[in-house]
């Protein structure tokens, strides 16, 4: 229930009175929240120092390759011959088409750009 500012705020409506402990609960709940916002932002910050520091130590995020980068040129050299399918080059190292695909298209992406320079 909400209590219009220029009313009494003991006072709502046609003289019934509201009880004071709603209000300071109101605030109560609202000091609750500020805490929680000051707490997540507190955990916010020690996780980027974290990862910042796990970073200058070497350590690498995500999940591990599934293919090395000679496995990869092997793929392009098998798909550029034409004797194999895209499934059958994939079973071969043991990914997924996709997978396969996505490595070789990071590959092509990633060897246009060393011939550039």
């Amino acid at each position: 229930m909400k209590v219009p500012l220029n009313k009494n705020l003991l006072e709502y409506g046609d003289g019934v009175e509201v009880e004071p402990y709603l209000y300071l609960f109101t605030v109560f709940l609202g000091l609750l929240s500020v805490i929680a916002e000051f707490e997540t932002d507190l955990r916010a910050e020690r996780q980027a120092e974290g990862i910042k520091s796990a970073l200058a130590r070497g350590v690498k995020f995500g999940a591990k390759r599934k293919m090395t980068e000679e496995q990869v040129v092997e793929a392009m050299e098998l798909q550029k011959k034409g004797e194999m399918t895209n499934q059958q080059i994939a079973d071969m190292f043991e990914v997924g088409r996709s997978t396969l695909l996505r490595y070789v298209g990071e590959g092509k992406r990633s060897y246009r750009n060393f011939i550039k320079y």
